[in-house]
């Protein structure tokens, strides 16, 4: 017997399964056509005391923001012995006038941006030592921020970057 003779023999079960199939290739379409910023942001970790102490929040943050009245920015994090013991090896932000750029409403992302302007959004980016609080920011692109972003442990041993 043939796929028509079928359908016409048992019309309540082909429509059963017709419509099966039809509601499976929908929820497939739906499924792989979402975007990826659909899915949940990733976490960072941030201070407000200079890096003595660090918490974590959503990766999505544009830094410096306000937590608790206080000035928050990104703390990055190291470990010299594999992630059991982490400390902030440096700070990040951006610079106030790229801070205002990305906080506006409906503010683009930086892909979306003219070249020129995503690399003036990227040359904003600054960083400092932690527990320092009287060093002053230094712009990601200059050559003092190299060793900035490579710290070592407080027992002076190599350290790599870890998670929060």
């Amino acid at each position: 017997m043939g796929i028509r003779e079928t359908i016409n023999k048992f019309p309540a079960a082909s429509s059963g399964v017709f419509t099966g199939v039809i509601l499976i290739t929908v929820a497939f379409i739906f499924w792989s056509q979402r975007s990826p910023a659909d899915s949940s942001p990733g976490r960072a970790a941030y201070t407000i005391d200079d890096g003595k102490t660090w918490f974590v929040d959503v990766d999505n943050r544009i830094t410096p923001f306000t937590k608790n009245g206080q000035t928050a920015v990104s703390a990055a994090l190291f470990s010299s012995d594999g992630g059991k013991t982490k400390f902030v090896g440096y700070l990040q932000r951006n610079d106030p006038s790229a801070v205002q750029k990305l906080s506006k409403p409906n503010a683009v992302k930086r892909a979306d941006l003219p070249s020129g302007e995503a690399v003036e959004l990227g040359y904003s980016v600054q960083v400092k030592r932690p527990l320092s609080p009287n060093s002053p920011w230094i712009r990601m692109d200059s050559p003092e921020a190299a060793a900035i972003t490579q710290p070592k442990s407080p027992s002076g041993q190599p350290a790599t970057a870890v998670e929060p």
